[in-house]
């Protein structure tokens, strides 16, 4: 059970009728009751476990039941759309209806894959700097009020501007990026739609950027009528099975922030990788989607030493690394010497070219979870890195999730690795549409 300000969450299961409910129940003592089949029951897992299993491998999708009205919802450099896959389980789930007027994103993968699963009524796919053109707290333009007059009232807004610039991964441009200022854009975009809620996503380095977009965003929203409280989210805590933290800005219009986002653990254990993925090892050579990436010879060598292939004596008998037996070895870090050689002599990367630990959380999917070189992303029991199907289920997407088989390995790539996972979405979207009674 979920304790918060405007309603509780009680999970429960029905054997006799192999299904498993979330039922929300608001402070006036209405609730919403969503139900789905079981996929898998152990004696010892709690009703929430069962659920989020369940859902994750939901391969359906059902519409929900309208009782309260429609949510128009936009989508700003939405990539595949993790943040409205999110929203929509959340707006469901409350009893909405949600018509997806916009997406917008530059990259055609995108588009397409956005299409497929959202029947979006526009999709924009160039610069958005181009149509929203104005400067916060400036008077509407006329690109702006062409745009506006398209596309009707807006009630929520979301979106994760580019992020490269922020992260700590970028060392050329880290924090003084150009694509920075697309976080304004997106704020302007908030300030002429005035929408009741939006959310904006970004690396926990956005709070860093010599910009200041995330202090801007919040001083200029919060004398314009809105309520704002920015902070992290921590995947391992609200039950999804990688170790991602991501930036919020969460934003009202006519009432608080619930309280809690920023503090509320979902549930008390973070959740292994392999319980996302437990029932994915086969592959298929004629899918992109179920077959992991092929790799060079030298890489294939250093992942069958990860599990006891050609080890020397002496890695044998070391206790540091060997995790085996002398007979039978094995490792989760590839060795300095087995490294290349640019690796060997100090790097500050020691997951790179790893193995998944079985029991532990995934760490944080990128674009290039196909590559033993970008990280720890070999697979805990199987001698290949993740495929986008597990990669995705890692970053909570549910099979009835479409990725479009039609585009380049590289683009699905990069539409799960920069995606928003779904379930962060849904866990801030039900607390903030709660608020409407």
């Amino acid at each position: 059970m979920t304790d918060e300000s405007y309603f509780e969450i009680i999970y429960s299961v029905d054997k006799s009728e192999n299904t498993v409910s979330k039922e929300i129940i608001f402070r006036d003592g209405e609730s919403i009751i969503t139900s789905i089949p079981i996929h898998h029951h152990k004696i010892n897992e709690t009703p929430i476990d069962v659920f989020d299993y369940s859902y994750l491998r939901e391969d359906i999708k059902r519409k929900g039941v309208e009782t309260r009205g429609v949510l128009r919802v936009c989508d700003l450099f939405s990539g595949c759309g993790g943040i409205s896959s999110g929203l929509e389980a959340a707006a469901n789930a409350l009893g909405f209806q949600v018509e997806f007027v916009l997406a917008w994103d530059i990259m055609e993968a995108s588009k397409i894959a956005y299409e497929l699963n959202f029947s979006p009524k526009y999709f924009m796919d160039s610069p958005i700097e181009n149509t929203i053109d104005g400067e916060l707290g400036e008077p509407i333009t006329p690109s702006e009020k062409e745009f506006l007059d398209r596309i009707g009232r807006i009630d929520f807004v979301v979106g994760g501007p580019p992020c490269q610039g922020h992260s700590d991964l970028n060392n050329h441009s880290r924090r003084d990026d150009p694509k920075n200022d697309l976080y304004l854009r997106m704020t302007r975009f908030i300030e002429i739609t005035n929408p009741g809620f939006a959310i904006i996503e970004n690396v926990l380095t956005v709070r860093r950027s010599k910009s200041q977009v995330t202090q801007l965003t919040n001083e200029f929203l919060g004398k314009t009528g809105f309520s704002i409280e920015q902070g992290a989210i921590r995947g391992i805590d609200i039950g999804i099975a990688q170790d991602r933290r991501r930036h919020f800005s969460v934003i009202v219009r006519d009432n608080e922030v619930p309280r809690g986002i920023f503090k509320t653990k979902r549930i008390p254990q973070p959740r292994p990788v392999l319980w996302a993925i437990n029932d994915l090892g086969d592959v298929d050579p004629a899918s992109i989607y179920n077959h992991p990436s092929t790799h060079q010879k030298q890489n294939v060598e250093r992942i069958a030493w990860l599990f006891g292939d050609d080890w020397t004596d002496e890695e044998k008998d070391n206790e540091e690394f060997n995790f085996g037996t002398k007979k039978k070895p094995f490792s989760y870090n590839l060795i300095n010497p087995r490294r290349p050689k640019c690796h060997q002599n100090g790097h500050n990367y020691p997951a790179v070219y790893g193995r998944m630990f079985p029991n532990l959380p995934a760490p944080t999917i990128t674009c290039g979870f196909g590559s033993t070189g970008q990280g720890r992303f070999v697979h805990p029991n199987y001698r290949r890195t993740l495929t986008p199907h597990e990669a995705a289920r890692v970053q909570s997407f549910p099979d009835k999730f479409i990725f479009p088989e039609e585009v380049k390995r590289r683009a699905m790539h990069m539409l799960i690795g920069n995606a928003v996972p779904p379930l962060m979405a849904e866990f801030i979207s039900l607390r903030m549409l709660s608020t409407i009674r």
